[in-house]
């Protein structure tokens, strides 16, 4: 009588439970793989506005100490720093793109006599950053 016999090959529901689990692994890894896509997009225009916000803020301190509110027309100061409108801001600029804005305002003698703050805040159309990027620099009358 014969115990064992030399079966060769897969039986269907083994095949069956093969696929299963490498169906699964590939939708878990279709699905990292998006995100990951998705972050890495909102990274990229987080860091844009960024750097958007840093060569605002250098060219801005470069100006004279007086140079820097001459413009501005709604002289709130201090409660005026966070404005984050382009109809409430000292000023106002679009990236040559049309997906930045860019918007600075100034307060003087903030947060110390002699002093300016210059806060830049930049924000983007694009849905998915949910979020706005803020610099501040505080300039002093003797530089």
């Amino acid at each position: 009588m014969k115990m064992f016999q030399n079966n060769k090959g897969f039986s269907l529901l083994e095949v069956v439970i093969a696929l299963a689990i490498f169906s699964i692994s590939i939708i878990a890894l279709y699905t990292i793989q998006t995100r990951t896509i998705t972050q890495n997009s909102t990274a990229s225009r987080i860091t844009t506005a960024a750097v958007w916000a840093s060569e605002k803020i250098e060219d801005l301190i470069t100006l004279s100490y007086y140079d820097l509110k001459e413009k501005a027309t709604d002289k709130d100061g201090v409660s005026g720093l966070q404005d984050s409108t382009v109809a409430t801001a000292d000023w106002n600029e679009v990236s040559p793109d049309g997906v930045y804005t860019v918007l600075w305002n100034v307060a003087e003698e903030e947060p110390l006599p002699n002093t300016k703050t210059i806060r830049i805040i930049v924000t983007t159309k694009r849905k998915g950053t949910g979020s706005q990027v803020e610099l501040e620099y505080i300039k002093h009358k003797g530089i």
